[in-house]
């Protein structure tokens, strides 16, 4: 295997694993407050850590088109930032794939949700 394919192999397991965990992580852990304020953190850091992928494979020499993906990064994290919330109430997570309406309400109980 290349070096090239070692790279990207590394970067779509890390991000799999922690996509995977986070999502058991905030479907599953039933503390409400815990959950929310990781929630930030969480899609914050996973922003960052594929903006450091991208930087280390166009230092590498790889391709410089990716680096297209860098200012999109930022878009992407507000939209997961805005889009997804958890109820207090019940504690459950929603996320909304409408980008331009906000969920007001949770989706399992009916309660208002707080920003």
């Amino acid at each position: 295997m290349k070096q090239n394919d070692t790279f990207f192999l590394a970067f779509f397991v890390v991000i799999a694993v922690l996509g995977f965990a986070g999502g058991l992580f905030f479907r599953l852990n039933n503390n409400v407050k815990l959950r929310k304020r990781l929630l930030p953190q969480y899609h914050i850091g996973l922003a960052v850590l594929v903006a450091l992928f991208i930087l280390i494979a166009v230092a590498s020499g790889k391709s410089l088109s990716l680096l297209i993906v860098i200012p999109i990064l930022p878009l992407i994290t507000w939209s997961n930032l805005r889009n997804s919330s958890i109820c207090e109430k019940c504690g459950k997570f929603n996320y909304t794939y409408l980008y331009f309406v906000k969920a007001e309400y949770c989706g399992k109980c009916g309660a208002k949700l707080q920003p």
